[in-house]
């Protein structure tokens, strides 16, 4: 969907947002490493986190990293738009058929809600309060916030949401938030890409189940 080819307002989940920022007005491409040592996905581990993968520099970085869970995000890649400007992209996924947790699906795209429990805590504020404030300082430019949520169908439009510094006068960030579920997924996503997600779903469902059947046996 980011291949430079579509003006990135009128993609499916967010051409209903009538207050976008002008950046999103043109096209834009994910930021991939010419390099063909570099891997397009890079996965978090003990010596490479959210953090080194935001700042690393482009010719070194994955297109795609997968955060550590602490983080929030499943997902997430930079995109730069054809005037230059590059913002970071949050994605996370929710393989559900029913609508749960909203609100907290959301959150974990937000970078301002980073590494924060169900409750709001900032774990190891000493570590992970520098890193955030990090995060925050490469999003300039807004983020773009991306839900799936699928199969189920998501009633809550895609949104904007606006941030001001304490003491500025004007709006200094903004979040554009996009949903894909069932209401849109037809638009977003080819044949083969839901066939995946109805596969992945379905792995997905029977992994968990195998797991909550060793971690509480039933009696017999």
């Amino acid at each position: 969907m980011f291949d430079g080819s579509k003006i990135v307002a009128k993609l499916p989940f967010l051409n209903k947002i009538k207050n976008l920022p002008k950046i999103y007005r043109q096209t834009a491409t994910i930021i991939r490493s010419s390099s063909p040592i570099v891997p397009v996905v890079k996965i978090a581990s003990v010596d490479y986190k959210l953090e080194d993968y935001m700042t690393d520099d482009s010719n070194t970085r994955a297109a795609f990293f997968i955060p550590e869970n602490l983080a929030g995000p499943d997902l997430t890649f930079f995109i730069k738009f054809r005037d230059g400007n590059i913002v970071p992209v949050f994605v996370q996924v929710r393989l559900r058929s029913a609508v749960h947790g909203l609100e907290a699906a959301l959150g974990t795209t937000d970078p301002r809600l980073f590494y924060r429990d169900s409750n709001g805590k900032l774990h190891n504020e000493d570590r992970n309060g520098p890193v955030v404030k990090k995060v925050l300082d490469l999003c300039k430019n807004g983020v773009l916030r991306i839900l799936v949520y699928y199969p189920a169908e998501v009633s809550q439009a895609p949104h904007v949401r606006k941030y001001r510094e304490p003491l500025a006068r004007v709006t200094t960030e903004w979040d554009v938030v996009g949903i894909i579920s069932k209401k849109n997924e037809h638009e977003v996503f080819s044949k083969e890409h839901i066939k995946f997600l109805d596969a992945l779903k379905t792995v997905s469902a029977t992994a968990k189940r195998k797991y909550e059947e060793l971690e509480y046996p039933r009696d017999k």
